[in-house]
């Protein structure tokens, strides 16, 4: 089951300073070299105008490891109700 969540519920949990602060740290660890963040994957579905991609990364300093996964469909609004980027 995909746990979708909007504008609202990321901010209920997550407030902007911090975003910040972590992406900063983030970054500066990226640059040190001290993190890990291949080329991202992306696989396309012609037959229906889509792609998905997938970017991991892995920081050292705290052992976090996470990826992002993103998919892109033109015809979600319409056909399934569901925003183009998913």
């Amino acid at each position: 089951m995909t746990l979708l969540l909007n504008r609202s519920d990321v901010q209920s949990l997550l407030s902007m300073p911090k975003a910040i602060d972590v992406l900063q740290a983030a970054f500066a660890e990226l640059d040190a070299g001290s993190a890990e963040m291949p080329d991202r994957t992306v696989i396309v579905d012609p037959s229906v105008g889509g792609w998905i991609a997938y970017m991991p990364a892995y920081l050292k300093s705290g052992g976090a490891l996470g990826v992002k996964a993103v998919t892109v469909y033109k015809g979600n609004p319409a056909e399934f109700g569901l925003p183009t980027t998913v």
